[in-house]
């Protein structure tokens, strides 16, 4: 079965929510914060659709498919998270850490390079 593709209208209203991380014609990537608060409420017992539309998705746009599959991936990446012996925990933890960290980095270089071609231009 193939996915729906976006049309650039819809990936202009996707990219305007803020838990959205990233949008293309094909895919969508939702922030930590979409995906915890996701999570705290399926753990309700609230519809995956319904949580979607409450946090400012139409779901009609995402599709069936695309519901499904990130509710599948969560539900799996949960069990994983309460399997962790607090060791893994950790380790895990830590990668996290470096990966902000290295996104910090980036972002700080990059606002450097902006101000320094705005001063370069006074």
């Amino acid at each position: 079965m193939n996915k729906t593709l976006f049309t650039q209208e819809q990936i202009d209203a996707l990219r305007a929510n803020p838990y959205t991380s990233y949008v293309s014609s094909k895919s969508i990537r939702f922030t930590q914060k979409f995906r915890s608060d996701f999570w705290d409420h399926y753990s309700q017992g609230e519809s995956p659709s319904e949580i979607f539309r409450l946090l400012g998705y139409d779901p009609l746009v995402l599709g069936d498919s695309r519901i499904g599959n990130f509710t599948h991936k969560l539900s799996k990446e949960q069990d994983r998270l309460l399997r962790m012996t607090p060791a893994e925990e950790n380790e895990s933890l830590r990668h996290r850490v470096e990966a902000l960290e290295f996104q910090a980095d980036v972002l700080k270089k990059a606002l450097e390079m902006a101000n320094s071609q705005k001063r370069r231009k006074s």
